[in-house]
């Protein structure tokens, strides 16, 4: 049976709570009862939807991600060339970090605990595969339309993209003071881009206007 409404919200909320807790203390210091105790709940309100700290943080990486990946699906699913759509979807990366402010090193975190345990490096490794497969789907669909070299992995390009995006998210998480994410994402992209690039772009490509004029 589906959740409730209710359900949902109260599970919202003790998500929230966690993802200040976690970023404040860190996953390793944090408590159950932290939790608790910032989501206004008692600790036996809060057992009755996570049983463990490790299915809560579960839960947490699960949502963040699950994000991330929809997103993606939304932006392949949009118009224009895949360079475009890639960059519309850095841009998009790059502000949601921003946005999360005080609760960014929540992704530090996430990556150290998948190192050491299991139910998180789980979830991770399924984040990253429904990740690699919207990825590889858009680069396989520059492929075929001509925009994009015929002789490249689509599968092997999404984890370089990956790899090229989770990497500057870290970097930019380590000195935000000098970094600009938002400009730095797209800029990569368009770089890793520079390799996958037909070299003599199809006629209904070349028939459209620069990107920055359509911006």
């Amino acid at each position: 049976m589906a959740p409730s409404s209710a359900e949902r919200g109260r599970s919202d909320q003790i998500l929230d709570a966690a993802s200040l807790v976690f970023a404040r203390l860190g996953f390793g210091a944090a408590r159950m009862d932290d939790v608790a105790s910032e989501s206004g709940l008692s600790k036996g309100a809060l057992y009755l939807y996570f049983k463990s700290k490790d299915q809560l943080i579960d839960a947490l990486v699960g949502r963040i991600v699950s994000a991330e990946t929809q997103r993606l699906h939304d932006t392949r699913a949009g118009d224009g060339s895949v360079a475009d759509r890639l960059a519309a979807f850095g841009r998009a990366f790059a502000a949601e970090l921003v946005a999360l402010g005080p609760l960014a090193p929540v992704f530090p975190e996430v990556y150290a605990r998948a190192m050491r345990h299991a139910t998180v490096r789980a979830a991770f490794q399924r984040y990253l595969a429904g990740f690699r497969t919207e990825l590889g789907a858009l680069l396989a669909e520059g492929r075929a339309s001509g925009e994009l070299r015929p002789d490249f992995d689509p599968d092997q390009a999404a984890l370089g993209v990956v790899g090229l995006m989770e990497g500057l998210a870290l970097v930019w998480l380590v000195d935000r003071e000098h970094i600009r994410i938002e400009a730095v994402v797209p800029a990569a992209l368009d770089h890793y881009l520079v390799g996958l690039r037909a070299s003599t772009p199809p006629a209904w490509l070349a028939a459209q206007p620069a990107a920055e004029a359509r911006a």
